[in-house]
């Protein structure tokens, strides 16, 4: 692993060892207020999502990725980058 692995790896380790030490009722219960918000956020803009997430999936870039991922290669975007 290069250095911004290493660092980013010990962030998350960080991040999952603080949220370890937290009551599980009182995680659940964060849980579930992140979920409420994003849930009302889908409910609010479901079909400008929807059109989106179309669009994305029906590109260029989708078609690329899909393409890349059944010759089991990285996609041009990310050549020479692994």
């Amino acid at each position: 692993m290069d250095g911004a692995e290493v660092s980013v790896t010990a962030a998350v380790d960080e991040v999952v060892a603080d949220l370890l030490r937290g009551a599980p009722k009182a995680i659940a219960a964060s849980k579930a207020l992140v979920n409420r918000s994003a849930l009302a956020a889908v409910d609010e803009r479901g079909e400008d999502l929807v059109a989106l997430s179309a669009e994305f999936f029906t590109g260029a870039d989708a078609q690329a990725g899909l393409a890349a991922f059944a010759r089991k290669a990285d996609p041009p975007w990310a050549a020479g980058r692994s």
